[in-house]
């Protein structure tokens, strides 16, 4: 996404296609009454058999968060019980005899569910749970990005992958595996990243500025001493070199002042470098970024495994190559795509402030339906991504948004006569309007074995796949045999 801002898909943790009840039910009751998938059997070396309840990630409701879903459960019978009170007829003995059946039965269901909820799994209740949605439920985060990812490696073409994060401490657990076959095939790249989110403005313009000047002296320094070399160089080649010149370790401090590796402890596995560098650049409104490198191809991992947290890298090759995954570490093109969305659509706009806030908070024209917002969101991404021309420059793009406008002449009178002279024009550079899609080579010419021309197939680039409609993240949608959108109507 980096080269192209392209959004590929966009994950939220609800899935709006769950009944509370129904699945709460189904899960742990039995037709015929008794109680399902409550605990489960082990054995211990000596031979002793005991049980236990299962755990979170054993439930078949483990990816759900699970204390909504059983208060949803709850009050969605609870809030249909009070309205059969009120609305059910019972102006004879039969009427009222069967309106006390059902209340009864309902009530009984009730009791049923709480007693898995609190008695059996001891899932701690909510402050809100009667506010909790009947029809779909919240999954859990670590479900949500591990779903996401898995289905966005189907999406990527085959090929060497670049994975630019943030300090998420979930994701340590959470990619190795999705990308373990990558990782096995040393074709996997990941970088985790962080900066100062509280920064002000004035601090903002402040390190940018210093930051400039810096840069600035580097370069006349690179001029001076090498003007051959310096005068061939492109824009990103003077930023890397500038990054591998001036790099820094970061290093954090504990509570008694001493030196301590920055990253949280997630990211302090064995498996992972323990060194972490503090960037030069301010640029991209991600000032006092720190980048780590939690997994590398096998030969720099084991170059940088080697190093304590706050050592200098001393060999060549490995700063010049650290420094440009520093350069490249960046999640602006992710901002751009969301602060154009809260900007533009109220739906999506954040409770208050530069972060939602504790505690409720109206906004005129939010969405109180996940479904709608789930739908909104969706057709505002291929409005971003097919719809909407615009530039795209950056500062980690080497001139790929912009266009060499020809050098043409134009003729100017000198003061005080009538004659004219000729005068070049100031060179220029046009900014090239072009959607993500274009970027990514959506609109690219490509021919097959016979010379024959292919056309980018519409229906695989924006439905792949769509797990609204049911379809199993192993599978594909655009299965040719059977149309599952089709299916699922007729079922």
């Amino acid at each position: 996404m980096l080269r192209h801002g392209y959004v590929f898909r966009i994950d939220v943790d609800f899935d709006p296609t769950v009944d509370p009840v129904t699945l709460v039910e189904e899960s742990y009751i039995h037709p015929a009454g008794a109680a399902v998938n409550l605990r489960k059997s082990y054995e211990q070396k000596s031979g002793f058999h005991f049980t236990a309840p299962l755990m979170a990630f054993q439930r078949p409701t483990g990816r759900f968060e699970e204390h909504h879903l059983f208060a949803a459960a709850k009050h969605q019978l609870a809030i249909f019980c009070d309205q059969m009170e009120e609305r059910m007829p019972s102006a004879t003995q039969t009427q009222i005899q069967a309106k006390d059946a059902e209340i009864a039965r309902i009530k009984y269901r009730i009791e049923r569910i709480n007693e898995i909820h609190e008695r059996y799994f001891n899932v701690h209740n909510s402050e809100r749970d009667h506010r909790m949605p009947f029809s779909g439920i919240m999954t859990r985060d670590v479900y949500t990005k591990a779903a996401h990812f898995h289905v966005l490696r189907e999406q990527l073409p085959a090929g060497f992958i670049t994975l630019v994060t943030e300090q998420e401490a979930i994701l340590p657990s959470v990619l190795p595996h999705v990308f373990r076959e990558e990782i096995q095939k040393d074709s996997f790249r990941w970088i985790a990243m962080t900066f100062d989110k509280n920064a002000t403005k004035p601090e903002m313009e402040n390190r940018v500025s210093t930051y400039k000047a810096e840069l600035k002296r580097f370069i006349e320094a690179l001029r001076a001493s090498d003007p051959v070399a310096e005068a061939t160089m492109t824009n990103g080649e003077r930023m890397r070199a500038f990054i591998a010149a001036t790099m820094k370790p970061a290093i954090g401090t504990d509570g008694a002042g001493n030196p301590r590796p920055v990253q949280s402890h997630n990211f302090q596995q064995s498996f992972m470098p323990m060194i972490w560098i503090a960037s030069p650049l301010q640029t991209a409104g991600e000032t006092n970024k720190i980048v780590g490198f939690p997994l590398m191809r096998s030969k720099r991992r084991t170059e940088l495994k080697a190093l304590p947290f706050d050592a200098e890298i001393a060999n060549p090759d490995t700063r010049a190559a650290v420094a440009y995954h520093v350069w490249s570490a960046t999640l602006q093109p992710v901002s751009t795509f969301f602060n154009s969305i809260r900007e533009r659509i109220s739906f999506a706009r954040r409770a208050g402030g530069k972060a939602a806030r504790s505690g409720p908070s109206y906004i005129n024209g939010a969405a109180f339906n996940p479904r709608v917002l789930i739908a909104l969101l969706n057709i505002f991404r291929i409005h971003y991504n097919y719809f909407e021309p615009r530039q795209y420059m950056a500062p980690w793009l080497e001139n790929g948004g912009i266009a060499n406008m020809p050098q043409g002449e134009i003729e100017k009178r000198i003061p005080g006569t009538d004659t004219f002279v000729p005068f070049k024009k100031k060179k220029v550079a046009r900014p090239l309007m072009r959607t993500p899609a274009m970027r990514l080579g959506i609109q690219d010419v490509n021919h097959d074995r016979d010379g024959n021309l292919k056309e980018a197939s519409i229906h695989r680039v924006l439905y792949r796949p769509w797990i609204f409609w049911g379809t199993p993240v192993w599978d594909k949608f655009e299965n040719r045999k059977v149309d599952r959108r089709t299916l699922k109507r007729a079922t």
